[in-house]
């Protein structure tokens, strides 16, 4: 039987489809340590959506980029914000 209060353990790539993010993105912040992980061997790690949440809610939006494609991707405060740049079209 499930604990209600266990945190629901996800993987990069769901956590990267809840954010509308890349994969790799999230490994990023992961390893620089800007969102938290549970490291579950070498190769394996899973994270709380929630923790994440509030993780990228507590970190101002200019510490949270990541040039992604012709896009900037910022997490900033609830939301993730997709901005084009101003050269695009040139």
């Amino acid at each position: 039987m499930r604990n209600a209060n266990a945190p629901q353990l996800v993987t990069a790539e769901v956590l990267a489809e809840v954010l509308d993010v890349p994969t790799w993105f999230v490994n990023m912040l992961f390893k620089t340590g800007r969102l938290p992980g549970y490291r579950l061997s070498a190769r394996r790690v899973r994270f709380d959506v929630g923790e994440c949440m509030e993780a990228l809610r507590a970190r101002p939006a200019e510490s949270s980029q990541a040039r992604v494609g012709h896009q900037v991707v910022a997490v900033a405060s609830n939301d993730v914000v997709r901005v084009t740049p101003a050269c695009e079209g040139r």
